[in-house]
């Protein structure tokens, strides 16, 4: 009882926030529907071949949630410090935020890894820090100085690095998942390294589609998504943030 005493605040807020998104739905739809009535065609969400639809009346694109993205902005910045631990780390208690909020946890997704598919539910429990990773990247050295050294660092606390190789910003990934394993080898990298993947556009793994819709889409190679022990995304760094600022952002989910 006193635990969810102390979460009614947070209850309220989350509810206000679905409202806000509620609204938001609606608003995209009647904006829409007067389009398709004073003839105009809709520039995405139906082809222009298609005769302008009367009966099915949609937004243009999915609103992104608020209530997910300002959740976490929230938990980032230790809004709900003075919420007893119990009632917010809990797996019963995680799993009523995740569903109120409307939140998806990485540990949902799978990745591959020399070909073999991998439950990201083996990392549950663990901080975690997903990177878009080129090894041809002209900021590739220094990332893998830091990815190395918070990996080294926080690895005992549970925590990891994640690496993603992507090809996708200037072909600065030419190298075959095959090579990609040799070159993990020949730096000494401390963190599990995937396959390949994209990043961007809609052919996107669709873990970093969830990551892009809830913390924006990467611009360049290391861009770093923050995710706390239960899988949600909180934080986006990127490519350029100093030691400081990382390692700051890991101690604030540990």
């Amino acid at each position: 009882m006193s635990a969810l005493l102390h979460a009614l605040p947070l209850l309220l807020m989350l509810l206000l926030l679905h409202v806000h998104t509620f609204c938001q739905t609606l608003c995209a739809a009647h904006l829409l529907r007067q389009r398709v009535l004073k003839g105009e065609t809709p520039h995405r969400g139906f082809s222009n071949s298609q005769p302008h639809p009367t009966a099915v009346l949609r937004p243009l694109s999915p609103p992104r949630p608020p209530a997910a993205a300002w959740l976490a902005r929230l938990v980032s910045v230790g809004c709900f410090r003075f919420f007893p631990t119990s009632s917010l780390v809990h797996g019963s208690s995680v799993c009523l935020w995740v569903l109120v909020a409307g939140m998806t946890s990485i540990f949902s997704y799978s990745a591959v890894q020399n070909g073999k598919t991998i439950l990201l539910q083996k990392y549950s429990g663990y901080a975690t820090l997903i990177v878009n990773v080129a090894s041809r990247c002209s900021l590739a050295s220094v990332n893998i100085e830091m990815l190395n050294e918070v990996q080294q660092v926080y690895g005992p606390r549970r925590f990891t690095v994640l690496a993603f190789p992507c090809a996708q910003f200037a072909n600065q990934e030419p190298l075959s998942n095959t090579e990609i394993v040799q070159w993990c080898e020949d730096l000494g990298l401390l963190f599990p390294v995937f396959d390949r993947v994209n990043v961007k556009g809609s052919s996107a793994d669709p873990l970093f589609q969830m990551l892009r819709a809830q913390q924006g889409a990467p611009m360049w190679n290391y861009t770093k998504y923050l995710c706390d022990r239960s899988g949600l995304p909180l934080r986006k760094l990127e490519p350029g943030c100093s030691m400081d600022a990382l390692r700051q952002s890991i101690e604030s989910v540990l």
